[in-house]
């Protein structure tokens, strides 16, 4: 979306296949990060656990139906990175990574979703 200052984003994951537990996700466009420009991101620096499990969700125990990161860029097309972390039910720690080429051109008065 387009605002004063640049353009912003939203990614969001949700609708998990597998339990995911102390889900974090950080999403970034790495030309744009500096001391005073952090990458946005959810689960990371809070304390406060977030899990998506299948079919299950009880905010106030933590457990959330989808998760989402809002960011804002300068450049109407960009990359950006994102890394989500979790464990699964085995306690054993997965990382899954995407790589996001974005065009306000492309995606202006529409929703983007990455399981199209």
């Amino acid at each position: 979306m387009k605002n004063e200052d640049g353009y912003s984003y939203l990614v969001s994951i949700s609708d998990p296949l597998v339990a995911m537990y102390n889900v974090q996700m950080v999403v970034a466009d790495l030309s744009e990060i500096s001391e005073s420009n952090v990458a946005p991101n959810i689960g990371v620096f809070e304390n406060k656990s977030y899990n998506m499990i299948p079919n299950q969700v009880n905010t106030e125990k933590g457990y959330y139906k989808g998760l989402a990161v809002h960011g804002e860029t300068s450049k109407s097309a960009f990359v950006l990175n994102c890394l989500v972390m979790y464990k699964d039910a085995k306690q054993n720690d997965n990382y899954v990574y995407y790589i996001i080429n974005a065009d306000y051109a492309d995606f202006e008065n529409e929703e983007v979703n990455a399981n199209e």
